[in-house]
């Protein structure tokens, strides 16, 4: 009923004016950003920095964290770090496969004279002589050092694969040692051997939280650029993503295992595309955004149609695309 409508509007509203980041909120995030640059430059003077993901298309909320990428503009720079690493970590490894090598022999030379004294053991037992305890002592030592030979055999082909892990996973360690050192930042927490590196960090005087990756700056630029066409087109528009990622938050239908935050944020928009595409050009239409100003005052109207578009969206044959 429009009584309803009205009052999901209200509520809409309500969530936005306290829960979504405003100009300092923004102010905030914006220093943090560059004190990690700083911090980044001073140890890779030709690393870059970019802000991306709900920060840089204005869908982040009063505690929303601040996603970072690093990036090398300049390839021949980087593929010159890389090899210089590439180096370091083939002497590094080669070291430890000569340590390793080394004691493993030692171990094998031990493990002969443990056999010699097996074979005396089992002479002495056949003229009973063997004593029992000395016998369950050789055995527990004999497993003993097995298991030890395994373990040095696993770490050291450990090692050899970490010679030859990616740039990224060198430059995220120092980044995040250099937090560690800094008074600025807690709790750095190094997540370096998951399918995508970042570093996670939490600045002390606003409080702010940041991610840290290596990742595709490419992707994250035109990803980026996309999404701010659409989300900063009309304020109705993040208004809307606002309250449809509140929703789905508190039903339990939002997480990264099923549709995550930038699915309901593709689908808001595409919802928009579909059913009042027009918003997308109330930048440049004075009259079309007169009429979207008129929607966002009734924006409870607008999330139940968004809720019957995908109700009866034809899920087996459609595919979001915006």
């Amino acid at each position: 009923t429009r009584e309803e409508a009205k009052s999901i509007s209200e509520e809409i509203h309500e969530y936005c004016r306290k829960h979504v980041a405003d100009e300092e909120d923004d102010k905030k995030r914006l220093e943090v950003f560059k004190l990690l640059e700083s911090i980044a430059k001073t140890k890779f003077p030709s690393c870059n920095l970019m802000v991306f993901g709900s920060s840089a298309v204005g869908l982040c909320s009063k505690n929303s964290d601040v996603d970072v990428c690093i990036y090398f503009a300049d390839d021949a720079k980087k593929a010159e770090l890389v090899a210089e690493l590439d180096r370091k970590e083939e002497e590094e490894a080669k070291k430890f496969q000569e340590d390793v090598e080394g004691s493993l022999s030692k171990d094998n030379a031990e493990g002969m004279e443990e056999k010699d004294a097996s074979r005396d053991g089992k002479d002495a037992e056949i003229h009973g002589d063997a004593d029992p305890d000395d016998r369950a002592a050789q055995n527990k030592g004999k497993k003993k050092k097995k298991k030890e030979r395994k373990k040095k055999e696993k770490s050291s082909d450990k090692k050899i694969r970490s010679a030859k892990e990616k740039f990224k996973i060198h430059v995220l360690g120092t980044i995040g040692t250099a937090l560690e050192e800094d008074e600025g930042f807690e709790e750095i927490v190094q997540l370096l051997d998951i399918r995508i590196p970042i570093v996670k960090c939490k600045h002390s005087a606003t409080g702010v939280d940041s991610d840290i990756s290596f990742t595709d700056a490419r992707v994250h630029d035109a990803k980026t650029r996309c999404l701010q066409r659409f989300t900063l087109a009309h304020p109705i528009v993040r208004e809307l993503i606002h309250a449809v990622k509140y929703w789905t938050g508190q039903r339990n239908i939002r997480s990264s295992w099923m549709l995550n935050s930038y699915a309901w944020t593709l689908m808001t928009i595409q919802f928009f595309q579909v059913c009042l595409p027009q918003v997308f050009q109330a930048k440049e239409n004075k009259v079309i955004h007169e009429q979207m100003n008129q929607w966002q005052l009734n924006i409870g109207q607008l999330f139940y149609r968004f809720l019957e578009f995908y109700a009866v969206f034809n899920w087996e044959q459609l595919v979001i695309s915006i």
